[in-house]
């Protein structure tokens, strides 16, 4: 059993106990405080730069300067697209990433043209779903086309027209897959496929 340290000075212990004690006692204290401090400061800064990239963009797209960005900055990107829009609900941000022409195509519905008409479609979309959730389990970007795989939930609180089905207050989840097309990092088309079947299956259910 090593010789009791506690109390002691480095110095003291050097002179005193096991060698193996007083290499702990003298290397690793520095080396657990450069450890946590490179850790801590670390995940703060990359937290923030992340955010800051997203902001970043939006701040240049309102500025009308193009904005060529990697493909890892492009799912921070979208990702912040989904929080604000979808997520959020957040009307005011639409300009930051859909562009004046934004052409939404999702079969078998008619397109939606222009962003006047976009930020109509999510006004209805919103008043029919609450507590819409948007998650996208894989970002996959290629140049200028942008490819999310993932689900969406919500409750249908408002008639679904389409489907002739009044609110039914169900609560669903179904899969989706989006493609985004790109140009000076807003988006210019959305083309989407949702799981209509199950859609209708869950709010239809007893």
């Amino acid at each position: 059993m090593y010789p009791n340290c506690h109390g002691l000075s480095v110095h003291s212990c050097s002179t005193t106990c096991d060698p193996v004690a007083y290499y702990i006692l003298h290397y690793l204290p520095p080396i657990l405080v450069d450890f946590f401090a490179g850790f801590f400061v670390g995940f703060f800064v990359d937290n923030h730069r992340d955010k800051s990239i997203a902001r970043d963009i939006m701040h240049n797209n309102d500025n009308g300067n193009h904005v060529s960005i990697t493909p890892a900055k492009q799912r921070l990107w979208v990702q912040q697209l989904i929080d604000e829009v979808w997520n959020g609900g957040n009307l005011a941000t639409l300009e930051a990433f859909y562009a004046a022409t934004i052409l939404r195509r999702q079969p078998p519905f008619p397109p939606v043209e222009g962003l006047a008409a976009y930020r109509a479609f999510l006004t209805d979309t919103f008043a029919t779903f609450a507590n819409l959730h948007m998650v996208a389990d894989e970002i996959i970007c290629e140049g200028d086309t942008v490819v999310l795989l993932g689900t969406w939930s919500a409750a249908q609180t408002g008639p679904l027209v389409w489907a002739n089905l009044p609110a039914t207050g169900k609560s669903f989840k179904v899969a989706y897959c989006t493609v985004l097309h790109l140009q000076d990092s807003k988006v210019v088309e959305e083309l989407v496929y949702v799981d209509q079947l199950g859609l209708l299956q869950q709010l239809r259910s007893n």
